[in-house]
This record gives structure tokens, sequence and C-alpha cells, in this order.
């Protein structure tokens, strides 16, 4: 075997994934599995419109820390506010030197997986919205489909989050709500003594 075929071997190696915690993967399952039933639905997307986020607002644990529930029991109350959702003609990627998520318009026929935040008052919205940052992205009224309680399917309208700076401050890097899992920056144990704080 030659060094170079060695060299290519060792490139094929995955490294070691970063363990999910249970805890994690019980409050996303959570959100991703709650859904509404027809009947209420009309009731959870008004008066105030809902909001389409595929950022680390997905995540339970971040989502009730923007908007101020300080325990893990918060984070579990966010999820009845959550399902998972899916919108046409976007893709995930992120900013750089931030390491922020972000998503942006594309022609293609593909589309992007989120959660639909739905039920709050318009405060709670306000408080995404400043985490998220108007100045860098168009606030938009997008399309996005969900997932009834009786397994139908639902277009709702609910506002986006589209990126509008240049997208060379971003890079190609694809992510899903599993690496952001695995983002220690992210994790719900860092999450969580911040969320204990007064």
């Amino acid at each position: 075997m030659t060094a170079s075929s060695t060299t290519n071997i060792g490139t094929m190696i995955d490294k070691p994934k970063k363990r999910i915690h249970p805890e994690d993967l019980r409050l996303c399952s959570a959100a991703l599995n709650h859904r509404w039933s027809k009947r209420e639905l009309p009731h959870v997307i008004a008066p105030d419109v809902p909001i389409f986020v595929c950022c680390t607002l997905m995540l339970p644990w971040v989502l009730a820390r923007v908007l101020g529930l300080h325990s893990i029991e918060g984070a579990l109350e966010t999820t009845k506010y959550m399902t998972r959702a899916t919108l046409l003609h976007h893709v995930r990627s992120m900013i750089k030197f931030v390491e922020r998520p972000t998503m942006v318009y594309t022609e293609k026929d593909i589309a992007v997986d989120g959660i639909l935040v739905a039920g709050l008052q318009f405060e709670a919205y306000a408080k995404m919205e400043e985490y998220i940052g108007l100045e860098q992205h168009s606030k938009e009224i997008v399309q996005v489909e969900i997932e009834t309680l009786d397994g139908g399917q639902a277009t709702v309208a609910a506002y986006g989050y589209i990126w509008n700076q240049s997208p060379s401050f971003l890079t190609s890097e694809r992510w899903t709500l599993v690496d952001l899992m695995r983002n220690s920056t992210y994790k719900l144990g860092q999450e969580s003594t911040s969320m204990m704080d007064p």
C-alpha cells in the first residue's frame, strides 16, 4: 500500500461524532412531533401571524431562553407552540464568523425543513425577531406546509426571515437540527445554566 493510498483511506474515516444528550433529544422530539388539529389551527395562527424559523430557535431551550422562560420546564412548555414545517424554494446556510444559521431564497425546486412557532402573543414574536436580527433579514410572508393531528396537510401563512445581505457573508455549509444539537454552543447544558440565572 502506497503512502498516498494510506492518506486517502485516512481522510475517508469519519471523525467521532459528538454524543447528543437524551434530554436534548426528548425536547426536540416533542417539538417536531407536536401537532394541532384542524379545528385548533385557525385559533393558533390568529390573530398574530406565526413565525417560521430554521435557525437555533428550532431548539426549544433556545426559544425558551429568548422568551424569558428560565427553566427546563419552560423549554418543554415552548414545544406546545412548535411544529415541524417545510418551506419551498429556500435553503439553509451559515453566517460566517458568528456561525449563526440563516436561510436564503433559491429558484431550485427544493425545500427547507424548519419549525412553525404559533399561538404566541405579539410581544413574544417581537423577542424572536430581535434574536433573529431584522437588520440582516427581510421579513416576508411565506407559505409553509405542516402536518395536522389527523395526519393531513395544511398550508399556513407565516413570517419568514430571509437573508438580505451579500452572499459573500455566508458559507456553503449545510446543516441539520442534529448538527445544532451537537454544537456545544447550543447544547441544552449550556443554555440551562443561563436559564437558571435570575
